[in-house]
């Protein structure tokens, strides 16, 4: 692990990335390589509810120079899909850097089972066909969970109502990460929500 502090987010980004030997020790040309930021909510960058786009765009920068089959940038928001990438910035950000997005409406499903408790969901098919996950979250306020990082951002792999990861969310959190198993995890701690979340105040 390692831990990149300055004032802007993708420099601190690759240089993180960096530091654990650059993204071609993650990331070969043979691989489909997928990004899932958070992208959970219709807030701007500076209400801290999303993974910033500058972080996002890095990371998507990065892969890319190593040259794999395909990069994709996916989530599956909580609020209006097209409304959360756009206002988020993330929308903009990987496409300007070349990026396949590819929102929930535009992906087909795979049914996977979760865990013998949730049992069977739909899951985008990103996730399913990527040889390479590469977790990139907003550290954040919860509050059910208390915090928001990377095991959590896994909810965001499905567009089905999702009420009932809700209803023993510390144990959901911890049966998700089991079955989706990232090759690189970058948390962003550019700013903080540190109140009403996960989606944030006005």
């Amino acid at each position: 692990m390692v831990i990149a502090h300055g004032a802007d987010p993708a420099v601190n980004t690759r240089a993180a990335i960096d530091r654990l030997g650059g993204m071609a020790r993650f990331v070969g040309a043979e691989d489909v390589v997928v990004i899932k930021p958070n992208i959970g909510w219709e807030r701007n960058v500076e209400q801290a509810a999303n993974t910033h786009p500058a972080v996002v765009a890095e990371v998507t920068r990065a892969c890319l120079e190593v040259g794999p089959q395909r990069v994709i940038v996916c989530d599956c928001p909580v609020s209006n899909p097209q409304r959360a990438f756009e206002r988020s910035g993330i929308l903009e950000a990987a496409t300007e850097v070349g990026a396949e997005v590819i929102m929930p409406h535009e992906s087909t499903y795979n049914t996977v089972m979760l865990s013998e408790r949730l049992g069977t969901w739909d899951v985008l098919e990103p996730f399913v066909v990527a040889t390479k996950l590469i977790n990139v979250p907003v550290a954040k306020h919860h509050n059910l969970s208390g915090t928001t990082a990377g095991m959590k951002n896994w909810i965001g792999i499905t567009g089905k109502f999702r009420g009932m990861f809700h209803t023993n969310l510390q144990r959901t959190i911890a049966e998700l990460s089991a079955l989706m198993r990232p090759t690189l995890t970058v948390v962003d701690a550019s700013r903080v929500l540190m109140d009403t979340g996960p989606e944030g105040g006005s």
